[in-house]
């Protein structure tokens, strides 16, 4: 019998993709859900038991290299805001959304620092344009009259589980259909004090142009839109929203509203792509390294547990005596009827100790190279491969960020068409983001020889973190004593500056 398929399943392509996800979403995470997921990234050996091995899950703490790296890079292009320039030129509604551009108090630099982040984060992400619901009845002049704007909807490869593409009669394909969750909650109807968590499916069926000339030329360009529905036509695209009635019952449209885009609204700004509209997370690798590390760094912290604390070895003294006569403190005398009894502690002489922390040490540097590459500026190749001088100097991250500011001023142009106001929008209009974050290969170098300077003991910590603050590792904001203090309290893990990029 074939598997039962509802709105939230997931296309073979995502299942693809999904498989990378569990790992790095733990490690973004950080401590909590790496514990949590417990044997999957930890091992628990072939007889430990399992008290022990709790005890061991606890005693873990995830050197937060993945997540950092994530982060820093994700929020470098937005340490000054983004810059929209002819934005005074931009229809109102559009320079409203630049101030308001989802529903949830963004502006748009802050707006795509999110969207960027999880771009990096899983190899790319979605963004497209939409305009607050105004029913099926309502066509667009109405719906401009309301004085509302468009807002930008950011959606992860995480929430979106599908899309349909259409073949057109030249071979071509476009984007027919897409389908995307979003998780909040809803009023618990058993208890009118509490809340219920609810997902909801939106399904955006899109039209294009020709389609719409089509049925114009069919039916008279006055034909209504429920005329051209009777006859199969459509003039504008829809969106379907499913729910559950209940928990544990299948997915049900509750609702279709109209979506006045014609065309492809989505924009899916790539960083490591693999396919369309598909990807990987950009440091899968240095996930691997970081679950290596925080087994590593268990097997280490336990041994280091057991390393601190002696045994108490006996030799020729009764049960009866160590359990009823036995008491040990500074001013207390042992003593035993068997001439040959003996008490003393044993210590391991930890030699393991020091090769662990070596081990671990060595995975910390290939993490942070990993983490520094993208920001290390390399001469681009001309047509035929070939390297020259005057070649501009470029780091995987500079390209990241102009594909940032391309799909982030492809937005404004497909809010723009949404509003009908696409002719408004100056042709040389453009959106530029911070990206003087790089490093040339001779800075790379040089951090890496200072960090090892640092932890030989060669360079104070102070005098570290300014030289790191000096080639842009951390910011020029930073408070160096402050961030000190704050390392400190943090506890361990101070050996780990100056993983992959700026400081938020």
């Amino acid at each position: 019998m074939p598997t039962k398929t509802t709105v939230d399943t997931q296309s073979s392509a995502v299942k693809a993709m999904a498989k990378d996800w569990p790992q790095t979403d733990a490690l973004k995470g950080g401590t909590e859900p790496m514990r949590d997921a417990k044997t999957l990234y930890l091992p628990k050996e072939k007889r430990e038991k399992q008290d022990a091995y709790s005890t061991r899950v606890q005693r873990s703490f995830l050197l937060p290299a993945y997540g950092d790296t994530v982060r820093k890079l994700g929020a470098a292009p937005f340490r000054t805001p983004v810059t929209v320039s002819g934005e005074d030129q931009l229809p109102p509604m559009i320079r409203q959304m630049l101030k308001e551009t989802d529903r949830q108090g963004r502006d748009f630099t802050a707006f795509w620092k999110m969207a960027f982040t999880e771009a990096i984060h899983r190899g790319l992400t979605h963004v497209f344009p939409d305009f607050p619901a105004q029913g099926l009845g309502v066509m667009r002049d109405e719906e401009l009259a309301t004085g509302v704007h468009p807002y930008l909807v950011h959606v992860s490869p995480f929430d979106m589980p599908g899309w349909k593409m259409e073949e057109l009669p030249n071979g071509q394909e476009r984007l027919k259909q897409f389908r995307f969750r979003e998780t909040g909650t809803a009023e618990d109807p058993d208890n009118p004090w509490g809340d219920v968590p609810q997902e909801t499916y939106f399904v955006y069926n899109l039209v294009y142009q020709d389609e719409v000339d089509a049925a114009k030329a069919m039916m008279g360009a006055g034909a209504s839109e429920q005329a051209a529905a009777e006859r199969g036509f459509r003039l504008r695209g829809s969106v379907e929203i499913w729910r559950r009635p209940k928990d544990g019952e299948d997915f049900e449209i509750v609702d279709v509203r109209p979506y006045s885009y014609i065309g492809n609204p989505l924009v899916t700004l790539y960083i490591t792509q693999t396919g369309h509209m598909t990807g990987e997370p950009t440091f899968k690798e240095m996930g691997y390294l970081n679950v290596q590390h925080w087994q590593s760094d268990s097997d280490q912290n336990n041994l280091l547990h057991t390393a601190r604390v002696p045994i108490l070895f006996r030799k020729g003294i009764s049960q009866t005596e160590y359990d009823e006569a036995l008491v040990l403190g500074a001013t207390e005398v042992v003593s035993a009827k068997n001439p040959d009894a003996s008490l003393e502690w044993t210590e391991t002489e930890g030699r393991s100790l020091g090769a662990g922390k070596e081990h671990g040490q060595e995975i910390e540097n290939r993490m942070e190279m990993l983490g520094m590459q993208p920001r290390v500026q390399r001469p681009t190749k001309t047509a035929t491969g070939e390297v020259r001088d005057a070649v501009k100097m470029e780091s995987e991250a500079e390209s990241w960020v102009r594909a940032g500011e391309m799909a982030s001023e492809m937005s404004i142009r497909n809010a723009a068409q949404m509003i009908n106001e696409a002719d408004s929008v100056p042709e040389d209009m453009s959106v530029d983001w911070f990206n003087d974050f790089s490093l040339s290969v001779n800075a790379s170098r040089d951090i890496t020889a200072l960090k090892e300077t640092w932890i030989a003991g060669g360079m104070p910590t102070e005098d570290y973190l300014a030289e790191l603050k000096r080639r842009n590792v951390i910011t020029d904001s930073t408070d160096i004593q402050a961030l000190m203090e704050r390392l400190q309290r943090q506890g361990p893990g101070l050996d780990s500056m100056g993983f992959g990029g700026t400081a938020e």
